[in-house]
């Protein structure tokens, strides 16, 4: 396990060389030399055994198995920065949450939650989506949808928060993911 963290250089190096299609704009993002760069670079494939970027005077392309490989390790120094994030940000939910919910119920009720909401979570972003139509909650993006009624798909999974005075079932679409 230690032997990855010491690659730590070689695999930001590598990220941000993709990221920025070159080793001159990678360096000056991370501030440090294109030299630098293309070291630890050529670091992390002697390591490998494998060559991850095609290098001409133009352009960095990545190899078969340099897409493979930026693909996972991009994803886990992005998830390394989000845990970081969070610790820093003392724990506090932050971020976009995108709502979408009916006409009627989000301009008599919901709407009228969102400044209480927002006081209390001021580091959240609300997009609310106000349609009577049914949306694809996956394709759309949508982090919570609040309907009324029966649910006509059954391949969602709700769960039941409050029965209020007006008889209401309240769900919420739970993250696609769990």
């Amino acid at each position: 396990m230690l032997s990855v963290f010491n690659q730590l250089p070689e695999l930001i190096a590598f990220v941000e060389s993709v990221e920025c299609h070159s080793f001159s704009a990678a360096a000056r993002s991370l501030n440090t030399t294109p030299s630098a760069i293309s070291k630890r670079v050529a670091k992390l494939e002697d390591r490998l055994g494998v060559r991850l970027l095609q290098r001409t005077t133009r352009s960095l392309n990545l190899t078969v198995e340099g897409t493979a490989y930026y693909e996972r390790v991009s994803r886990l120094l992005r998830e390394l920065n989000e845990a970081n994030d969070l610790i820093i940000s003392g724990g506090k939910p932050r971020g976009k949450l995108t709502i979408s919910t009916s006409l009627d119920f989000g301009q008599w009720l919901l709407v009228q939650s969102i400044p209480e909401f927002l006081a209390q979570y001021p580091e959240i972003q609300i997009d609310l989506q106000l349609s009577d139509r049914l949306v694809d909650l996956v394709v759309k993006g949508i982090d919570v949808a609040i309907r009324l009624g029966d649910l006509e798909d059954s391949s969602l999974i709700c769960k039941h928060l409050e029965r209020s005075e007006l008889n209401w079932l309240l769900v919420v679409i739970l993250n696609h993911y769990n």
